[in-house]
């Protein structure tokens, strides 16, 4: 048997202000009818309605469902392997550029002119060694390629001046401008041997 059933509904929506006589009302209740609870308590059952439906009750069908609203190629097995395929590969790319534009001097124009220098000689098989300052790595450079020895030491005795001496804007055109015109050939040009014409 249920007892609830004896109570009419309409006094359970009424409050306790209608169940009760005027004389037997507590005092502070008498001013207290609940009305203005009433949207609290609704919008509290909503949460509790949503989060039943989309925690408790997420299953297949509800993450397809969700998922096809997010876009249409995520309704489907393949078209979620191909957006999660493309997403992986946006993402490792956007990594990568991060970290190699981590790699270059930011705010310094000296030292990205440079960074440009040592870039170009590096792709001719010279590279600059960690612990090999500006000069020596320029005369190691100019041993191992003579035909581009001039070119290598005036941008390293610029670079050196312009890092060393102190910012001079006419200098600093005149390193990039030089940086710019430097394109070493990958190969050593042929110089054919000098013969004695007496012999």
């Amino acid at each position: 048997m249920d007892p609830t059933a004896a109570v009419a509904p309409g006094r359970v929506e009424r409050g306790v202000n209608a169940a009760l006589p005027a004389a037997e009302r507590p005092a502070g209740l008498v001013a207290f009818d609940g009305a203005w609870l009433r949207p609290l308590r609704l919008g509290w059952d909503l949460v509790n309605n949503r989060w039943n439906q989309w925690v408790l009750g997420y299953n297949r069908d509800r993450q397809r469902q969700f998922l096809s609203r997010l876009s249409p190629l995520l309704g489907s097995l393949q078209g979620m392997v191909a957006t999660l395929t493309v997403a992986g590969a946006a993402t490792l790319l956007l990594l990568s550029l991060g970290l190699l534009k981590r790699g270059m001097p930011r705010g310094d124009k000296t030292a990205r002119a440079y960074a440009r220098f040592r870039g170009r000689l590096a792709r001719v098989g010279l590279n600059k060694g960690p612990a090999e300052g500006a000069e020596d790595f320029s005369r190691r450079a100019a041993r191992a390629r003579p035909d581009l020895a001039g070119e290598i030491q005036r941008i390293t005795r610029l670079y050196v001046d312009l890092r060393y001496g102190g910012a001079d804007p006419a200098l600093a055109r005149r390193l990039d401008a030089a940086v710019r015109a430097f394109r070493p050939p990958r190969r050593v040009p042929y110089t054919p041997p000098v013969t004695d014409p007496t012999t």
